[in-house]
């Protein structure tokens, strides 16, 4: 039984101090890229070439 009632009042303080943090979060990357725009977009305009510069991790 106290074990119940620990489990309890750990998920009421989780939920508790949960619903002090805000509804929402932001998240932002950027990167500084040392070339020309007129080297780049070129890259970035065309989705078969994604592949070429992404960061993206396939897991």
């Amino acid at each position: 039984m106290l074990i119940v009632f620990a489990i309890a009042v750990l998920v009421l303080g989780v939920l508790v101090y949960a619903s002090t943090k805000p509804d929402r979060f932001h998240v932002e990357r950027s990167v500084r890229i040392s070339a020309p725009p007129d080297a780049i977009f070129p890259l970035i305009n065309d989705l078969h070439r994604w592949d070429a510069w992404t960061t993206r991790v396939d897991a």
